[in-house]
């Protein structure tokens, strides 16, 4: 018998994100509920994708300043 509830279809979808499609698991307490984002890996995806222009903004507002970009 074949199981037909969402919670086993989540399950699908994700087994197939983690296994296939180079996606991994994270943990959720770094979750931004206001802001609806991850900030850590925000920032790890800026500074991999664009060093220059990070090394630029850490010149102009020093090297903690990612830590403030994310709070009101």
């Amino acid at each position: 018998m074949s199981q037909t509830t969402e919670k086993a279809f989540e399950s699908y979808v994700e087994e197939i994100l983690l296994s296939q499609s180079g996606w991994y698991p994270v943990d959720v307490s770094g979750w931004d509920k206001e802001q609806a984002l991850f900030p850590s890996q925000i920032v790890a995806f800026l500074q991999d994708s664009q060093p220059k222009l990070w090394k630029e903004m850490e010149a102009l507002h020093g090297a903690g300043w990612s830590r403030c970009c994310w709070r009101h």
